[in-house]
């Protein structure tokens, strides 16, 4: 659900300009990450910019009423550690939630 204000912006701009301008974040996020690939005192120069990239792909998802979904994040989370080795079984249904407070049994949004 958009905020007044994302309405505000969203009918002034129309969809095709918050798609620029998440395309625009988008693109300056993979810039910095591929930066980050360096030494460490580099690296705490460049997390304040991808915090700010990142503010503003959230923002454009919420102009654009996009919500997010907590069981594709979990699903995301299972599907990238089985991706990398780790392997996922139920401890999550008899544990605490995991990242996101998302169940992560990997049963949903996988």
């Amino acid at each position: 659900m958009r905020s007044e204000l994302g309405e505000r912006i969203f009918q002034e701009i129309g969809e095709d300009g918050v798609l620029e301008q998440l395309a625009s974040a988008l693109y300056y996020m993979s810039s910095i990450v591929q930066l980050m690939k360096c030494p460490r005192s580099r690296k705490e120069n460049l997390r304040p910019m991808l915090a700010d990239e990142w503010a503003d792909v959230l923002m454009s998802a919420g102009v654009l009423g996009i919500e997010l979904n907590p069981d594709a994040c979990g699903g995301k989370l299972i599907s990238w550690a089985k991706a990398i080795g780790i392997e996922v079984g139920d401890e999550g249904i008899k544990g605490p939630p995991g990242a996101l407070g998302v169940d992560p049994r990997g049963e949903r949004g996988t």
